[in-house]
């Protein structure tokens, strides 16, 4: 509840978390920023990269496709996400 709306606040508060081993906590913030900002290419890489952290591996997976599949060619996390997925589906 003591969230703001800024985008920026709640991706970088995202992001702290699920860096910092809080996964749960960075995933409802990841989606409401999903939903606010559905044109963020970037939010679905730290979506993908969170549901690692949550060891839902095929989510994680369809949230990293989605991420390459939409960002920028040269967008600096493609091509970590190209080598998780690779990774993962040989799993």
């Amino acid at each position: 509840e003591l969230v703001p709306e800024s985008t920026q606040y709640l991706y970088n508060l995202a992001v702290l978390y699920k860096d910092t081993g809080r996964p749960a906590d960075a995933e409802p913030l990841l989606l409401k920023l999903e939903a606010l900002e559905p044109q963020n290419v970037e939010i679905q890489f730290q979506l993908g990269t969170t549901l690692l952290g949550l060891g839902r591996m095929p989510e994680a997976v369809a949230r990293l496709e989605k991420y390459v599949a939409t960002a920028p060619a040269d967008a600096a996390n493609v091509a970590a996400a190209r080598g998780m997925i690779e990774a993962l589906k040989k799993k």
